[in-house]
């Protein structure tokens, strides 16, 4: 589910920093199907309070760049720290999301990153994608608060931890609405999904090297135990809040891990 794509004639190529970059069709095809009601909401909130709005395709263009941008630095940030230690790496961006792919390893992600690195090391690599993209978050943050524009991140934090949101006023276009708000809730909503102990995402990684640092001799078992528990958990939270999408993925998860536990067990 999670492996890299094979490739096609529709994949478009090109390099950042040194590093090469592939964007299979799928990509963007999740990218569509993910963001088409996010973008209706934001055209039919607009057009409710008669303000400009440039309709919802073009917010939806908006939104798929905006998840380019997003998952492209998450992916980056991996590179980066891979180059520390020097691995060289390409990115591929598909229906998934991203992969960082060590040359010579395999993709990184928990289960499949077979480097040499120390797991000091290696939990550095996963958690600088998560890092990176709540930096980008932070950054489109402050300037939007500078600029004192309604965040829908404000509004989280007050409905969920009651913290009182700042005085702020809609954009007067939905299209700089959609520029901030998307690229806030995108990316912090990518990371923390992404920092969660289910192998094989970053969290999962860190969680099990964390275990081979202390000295854990069944880190491998232990880690898939806790993915399964886990990802059940979070297919369960979300069949039930109506997010089938999200919580089929988990479902997957929990299945793989399962399975990985069971093989670990019999060798």
């Amino acid at each position: 589910m999670l492996q890299e794509p094979a490739t096609s004639q529709y994949d478009l190529h090109f390099s950042v920093l040194g590093i090469p970059v592939r964007i299979t069709w799928g990509f963007w095809v999740a990218a569509i199907v993910l963001g088409w009601q996010y973008s209706q909401g934001i055209d039919e909130l607009y057009a409710e309070m008669q303000l400009d709005t440039p309709g919802p395709g073009m917010l939806l263009v908006i939104w798929t760049a905006i998840v380019l941008l997003s998952i492209l630095v998450h992916e980056l940030g991996h590179s980066l720290a891979m180059r520390r230690f020097g691995i060289g790496s390409r990115i591929v961006l598909y229906h998934f999301g991203g992969l960082a792919i060590p040359n010579s390893f395999g993709a990184w992600n928990g289960a499949r990153s077979r480097s040499n690195l120390h797991p000091r090391d290696s939990i550095f690599v996963s958690a600088a994608g998560p890092g990176a993209q709540l930096l980008l978050a932070m950054l489109f943050f402050i300037v939007g608060r500078s600029l004192g524009l309604s965040m829908e991140l404000d509004w989280t934090l007050e409905r969920y931890f009651n913290l009182p949101a700042p005085a702020a006023a809609l954009p007067s276009t939905a299209a700089l609405y959609a520029i901030f708000n998307m690229m806030i809730t995108t990316s912090v909503f990518w990371a923390l999904l992404n920092l969660l102990p289910v192998l094989p995402l970053d969290g999962g990684n860190i969680m099990q090297n964390a275990l081979h640092l202390f000295g854990n001799r069944d880190a491998v078992r232990v880690s898939c135990l806790m993915s399964v528990i886990c990802a059940a958990v979070v297919a369960f939270y979300s069949m039930q809040t109506g997010q089938q999408g999200c919580g089929l993925m988990f479902l997957l998860l929990a299945v793989s891990n399962w399975q990985t536990l069971q093989m670990y067990g019999r060798l």
